[in-house]
C-alpha cells in the first residue's frame, strides 16, 4: 500500500544519483507531512529505507544514496505514541463481545484471546503452530523467525488458556482440521497479515484493532504491579543484551505469576465464560486423586 499509494506516485522516474536529502524532502517528506500524521510519514520513510537497504545488499544498486539518512534528519519533532483504543474499564465489554461470537467465529475469537491473554503481536500469533503449544508443560514457544525482534520467546500458559486451547483444538477437529497451525488459511498455510486483519473487523467493529489488545494488556499489567522488565519481556520488546539474558534465565516464575494474576483479573470480567476452566473444581479433583501433590492456591487480587 505504501509503495502503491506514495512511493511510486511521488518518486517514480527519479534518478538514483539525484536522490539527496533535499530532493527526498521536496518530493516525499514535505508533501506527506501536510496530509498525514508524522507517525505515518515515518512509516513510509521506513519502507523506502528498507527497500534501498535490501537493494544494496542484493547488489541491485551500486550505492545506497540514503544510507546515512534517518527520519530525524527531516523532522526532529517528538512523535507521541498513539493512545490505545481500549481502556482497562472497557475490557469487560470487549470480552462480552468475544463471548457472543465464540461459536460463530471461533478462529477470530481465538486469535483475539491469545493476543489479549499474552500481549503478543498479531504477526507472532497468526503464525502459531500446535507443535509449539505444550499443554502438558503449559508453555508456548515462539521461534525467532516468527518474532519481530528475531528473538525466540517462551510464554507460560495458564490453566485458563490451556482449557481454552483444548476446546479450540476440539472445534478444529470437529470440522476435520488436524493441520499444523492454530490459525490456518484454506491453502493449509497460516493466515496472512491481511486475512488476520480481516478477522478483526467484526471483532473491533472499527473501534479497536489487534494492537489495542496488546496495549491494554500492557497497561493492565502495570496497574496490577507487574515489574516493568517482566512486562517488557512478555511483550518481546528489544532489550539491552545483559538485561535480556538476565530476564531469560531468571524470570520464568515471575512471567508465569504475572500472567496468572492477569488472567484472574480477566476472569472477573468474563474471561471464564470463554475458557470454562474452574480452578476450584480442578483443585478438588486433584486433592481426591493425588492429595500429596495438590498445588497450593495462589493469592492474586482480581480487583
Amino acid at each position: 500500500s505504501v509503495i502503491k499509494c506514495h512511493l511510486r506516485p511521488r518518486l517514480a522516474g527519479e534518478l538514483l544519483a539525484d536522490m539527496s536529502q533535499s530532493r527526498l524532502d521536496e518530493k516525499l517528506i514535505w508533501p506527506l507531512q501536510e496530509q498525514y500524521s508524522l507517525a505515518y510519514v515515518r512509516q513510509v520513510f521506513g519502507v523506502l529505507m528498507g527497500a534501498f537497504k535490501q537493494a544494496s545488499k542484493l547488489k541491485l544498486i551500486s550505492a545506497n544514496p540514503l544510507a546515512d539518512l534517518s527520519f530525524p534528519d527531516f523532522i526532529d519533532a517528538r512523535i507521541e505514541a498513539k493512545p490505545g483504543a481500549i481502556r482497562p474499564d472497557q475490557v469487560k465489554a470487549v470480552l462480552a463481545h468475544l463471548i457472543s461470537l465464540k461459536h460463530e467465529m471461533p478462529g477470530a475469537v481465538a486469535l483475539a484471546v491469545m493476543m489479549l491473554a499474552h500481549g503478543t503481536r498479531i504477526g507472532e500469533t497468526r503464525l502459531a503452530k500446535w507443535k509449539n503449544i505444550n499443554l502438558e508443560e503449559r508453555e508456548w514457544f515462539i521461534p525467532a523467525a516468527d518474532a519481530k525482534t528475531r528473538k525466540e520467546l517462551v510464554i507460560p500458559l495458564t490453566a485458563q488458556v490451556c482449557a481454552f486451547l483444548r476446546t479450540y483444538r476440539d472445534q478444529q477437529k470437529a470440522v476435520n482440521y488436524a493441520g499444523a497451525y492454530l490459525f490456518p488459511a484454506r491453502n493449509g498455510q497460516p493466515i496472512n497479515p491481511k486475512q488476520a486483519d480481516d478477522l478483526y473487523k467484526p471483532l473491533g467493529a472499527g473501534e479497536w484493532t489487534s494492537h489495542d489488545l496488546r496495549k491494554v494488556a500492557r497497561t493492565c499489567w502495570a496497574d496490577l504491579g507487574v515489574e516493568h522488565q517482566v512486562g517488557e519481556f512478555l511483550l518481546n520488546h528489544q532489550l539491552p543484551g545483559i538485561s535480556a539474558t538476565y530476564i531469560h534465565t531468571t524470570l520464568k516464575k515471575q512471567k508465569r505469576a504475572a500472567l496468572e494474576c492477569w488472567h484472574e483479573w480477566l476472569d472477573a470480567r468474563g474471561f471464564a465464560q470463554l475458557h470454562g476452566f474452574d480452578a476450584e473444581t480442578e483443585a478438588r479433583q486433584a486433592e481426591i486423586v493425588e492429595p500429596s501433590k495438590a498445588a497450593p492456591n495462589k493469592a492474586c487480587s482480581a480487583a
